[in-house]
């Protein structure tokens, strides 16, 4: 049996949170340490956003991107990784790139065909 039954649920409380803008993201990943001149460090932060908020727009409805570009995603983490990633040796655009697209395909690499090449098209 499930230890998580309808009797145990409702001991639980619910916290409803709206999603973070690209904004608060921007004010996670500004205080990370970071190696390289800020005005560098600044163009590699404004990369990752755009890419970050690029593919947000990608699985939202009517985004810019194709449709097999719907299952493309950034998590919060996988931000704060590619960030952490670019600012401990300043990372060129490529490994910015890179890194975005390592943690959309996941530890497996796992994206369909399709996907695949809507993300390569879009980074």
């Amino acid at each position: 049996t499930p230890w998580l039954s309808s009797e145990l649920l409702s001991l639980f409380h619910v916290l409803h949170a709206p999603p973070l803008t690209v904004a608060d993201h921007a004010a996670m990943i500004s205080p990370l340490p970071a190696s390289g001149p800020p005005d560098e460090v600044a163009a590699v932060r404004s990369q990752l956003l755009s890419l970050f908020a690029m593919l947000g727009k990608a699985g939202a409805a009517g985004g810019a991107l194709p449709p097999a570009a719907a299952e493309l995603s950034l998590t919060t983490r996988g931000l704060l990784r590619c960030a952490d990633h670019a600012g401990q040796g300043l990372a060129a655009a490529e490994e910015v790139s890179a890194a975005v697209a390592r943690e959309v395909a996941g530890r497996r690499g796992a994206l369909s065909p399709s996907g695949a090449a809507a993300l390569s098209a879009a980074l």
